[in-house]
């Protein structure tokens, strides 16, 4: 397998140079907002002028405040998709030989409680610096047609919400001796340390 070959094409290269001849600095003293393109005359003749511009639209605050506002973008995850582990970590982890730092047994409660109780968990999990957690949902299979219990099929669904996919790396099903499929190896993100 040959490695990819980084740098700009011939074309990338000419549409960067295109896009770098058009554009112009952004105003970093906030001094209001850039004027507006110029109308093309045809445009322009046709139109009556306006004697009250309109206020310009609202500009979302640059820096670290705006960065705040959109979460970063993260994929779904699906058990045993370990993409943003490194090879040796998720092998150990397939093979159940990683410390587990806690665990949380989920089975018998209700969706909301269990909810709870794993947002909880993993939160605080992650807080005390915690990398790999046992979650034991049950194996269910009483409890409907589909044959997997309620728990297990939404704790996967629950690690991907809002709420918690920004908190964990990936999960895979657990080896049969630390509950099989009825429990899950979750991998937690490590916390980033502030600055000085």
């Amino acid at each position: 397998m040959s490695r990819r070959k980084y740098g700009l094409t011939p074309e990338d290269l000419q549409a960067w140079e295109q896009l770098a001849r058009t554009t112009r600095p952004f105003d970093r003293a906030g001094r209001g907002a850039p004027p507006a393109p110029p109308l093309p005359p045809e445009a322009a003749a046709g139109r009556p002028a306006d004697p009250s511009p309109s206020p310009p639209p609202p500009v979302p605050p640059a820096g670290p405040a705006g960065a705040r506002m959109r979460p970063p973008a993260l994929g779904d995850l699906r058990s045993g998709h370990l993409v943003d582990m490194d090879g040796r970590t998720a092998g150990r982890l397939k093979r159940g030989r990683l410390d587990i730092d806690g665990r949380i047994d989920l089975h018998g409660m209700t969706q909301e409680s269990a909810h709870a109780a794993l947002r909880g968990f993993l939160r605080r999990g992650r807080e005390q610096g915690w990398r790999c957690v046992l979650v034991i949902t049950g194996k269910g299979g009483r409890s409907g047609d589909s044959g997997t219990g309620v728990l297990r099929r939404a704790v996967p669904m629950w690690l991907n919400g809002v709420d918690l996919r920004p908190l964990v790396v990936g999960f895979i099903n657990a080896t049969p001796r630390h509950g099989g499929e009825g429990a899950l190896y979750v991998m937690l993100r490590r916390r980033r340390e502030s600055g000085p």
